[in-house]
């Protein structure tokens, strides 16, 4: 199943429903979230491309509604263990470190049945993602795909900004 197009752009579901996607949501919409993480291999299942830098979303709540428009200003693959503390600081949600996130993201992947551990992309497919393995597959413990939003790209009130 694809990403729904809500509003005439990819859906940007953050979190799961509920409390969780409604703070997440909220940093968001204040401008102190301005980044957020994903997994290659879903992008993968999905058969959908990665996002592009410019590209427009649409922040849903619970009920899969706009309540913003966000433009993508960056997007990079990178092996799970290799996130930079300064996305993580980008994610806005509290980790006071680099393990913090990674236990906190590993966590939340493992409740959905991702074990990072585990997953492995054959190379061919991570590179028409976006990826940067060249030869055999991309091994490791998990591909991640890192979204960043320019910190004054925020929609108030369901309107995009610039």
């Amino acid at each position: 199943m694809a990403f729904a197009i809500v509003d005439g752009h990819r859906a940007l579901e953050i979190g799961t429903p509920g409390p969780m996607r409604q703070r997440l949501n909220q940093l968001i919409l204040d401008g102190h979230k301005r980044a957020t993480a994903g997994l290659l291999v879903e992008y993968v299942r999905e058969d959908e491309e990665l996002e592009t830098e410019g590209e427009l979303l649409s922040l849903v709540d619970d009920e899969n509604r706009r309540v913003a428009t966000v433009r993508v200003s960056d997007v990079a693959t990178v092996p799970f263990i290799e996130v930079p503390w300064s996305f993580a600081q980008a994610e806005a949600e509290g980790d006071e470190t680099l393990e913090a996130w990674r236990d906190g993201h590993q966590r939340f992947w493992a409740e959905h049945g991702e074990d990072l551990r585990l997953l492995h992309l054959g190379g061919e497919r991570a590179e028409s993602l976006g990826g940067s393995c060249t030869a055999g597959p991309c091994s490791g413990p998990g591909w991640t795909v890192l979204a960043s939003f320019p910190l004054n790209g925020f929609p108030l009130n369901g309107r995009e900004t610039s």
